[in-house]
């Protein structure tokens, strides 16, 4: 038997204002089971998430957390959501929910406008509203409880927000600073260098493919981006070379196959 969802809010704000000890106590204590289900030695987080139970286990664990105390948690809460962003944004909604729901059964505004935040900042992304993910990348961005590595996440995503946003500029800026401070990683050129190619600007594109491909010599994405570059300055012979190498890599990417055709 369950409670209409109504209901069920109802009476779980009814027990958490009138007895906020019981309250606690209850939630401390759920906390401690969910989280005596969850790995004691390390596990590759990969593994980590695809496992059903441990995804219901980790969220269940985070909302009792948020209830007994959620000023004190929400730092770790958003952390996580920042790691699932990375790994997988269905995964990453259904945190922002919980983080939602414990706000609203804590009657905690802030709480809840947080969850609300990034759910819809997450919606905004995958329905295409931008401004919706920018404000949500720049709140997130504010906000003073996130590891140290998360800054360059935020930053990264952020750019390509600007870019859906048509704000190159803005997102040349961000993709610069996130480029100074990792010279190694291969997206952030390959981000940058996609920005140049829709501004016209092949060149510094091509560029920025090429310092992208000597990290990762078999990233398809920027082998294609720049064998489209490629034939756009009619150099045919270096476009059918990146383009054939792009295929043997993803060998049914149609548009890939219609690129090549037409050369």
């Amino acid at each position: 038997y369950s409670f209409h969802p109504f209901m069920r809010t109802r009476l779980v704000q009814k027990k958490f204002s009138e007895d906020l000890g019981g309250w606690r106590e209850i939630h401390e204590r759920l906390e401690a089971y969910f989280s005596s289900l969850l790995p004691k030695t390390a596990i590759d987080e990969s593994a980590f998430w695809a496992d059903k139970n441990q995804q219901r286990n980790a969220r269940e664990q985070i909302y009792h957390q948020l209830c007994s105390s959620g000023p004190k948690h929400l730092p770790e809460a958003l952390n996580t959501f920042l790691n699932l962003l990375e790994f997988d944004p269905f995964l990453a909604a259904g945190w922002a929910r919980t983080i939602r729901q414990a706000g609203t059964d804590t009657l905690n505004r802030g709480l809840y406008n947080w969850g609300q935040r990034i759910l819809l900042g997450l919606l905004g992304l995958y329905q295409k509203s931008y401004t919706a993910a920018n404000a949500m990348f720049t709140a997130l961005s504010q906000y003073p409880g996130l590891e140290a590595g998360q800054a360059a996440v935020i930053t990264r995503w952020s750019a390509e927000v600007h870019r859906y946003l048509h704000h190159y500029t803005e997102s040349l800026e961000l993709l610069d600073k996130s480029i100074a401070n990792d010279s190694e990683d291969p997206i952030l050129y390959a981000l940058r260098g996609e920005v140049n190619r829709i501004r016209g600007d092949y060149e510094e594109a091509v560029n920025d493919f090429k310092h992208a491909l000597q990290i990762k010599p078999d990233c398809a994405f920027s082998l294609s981006r720049r064998g489209e570059i490629y034939r756009e300055m009619t150099l045919y012979e270096d476009a059918i070379k990146d383009l054939n190498q792009a295929l043997e890599l993803i060998p049914d990417a149609a548009g890939l196959l219609v690129l090549r055709a037409d050369l």
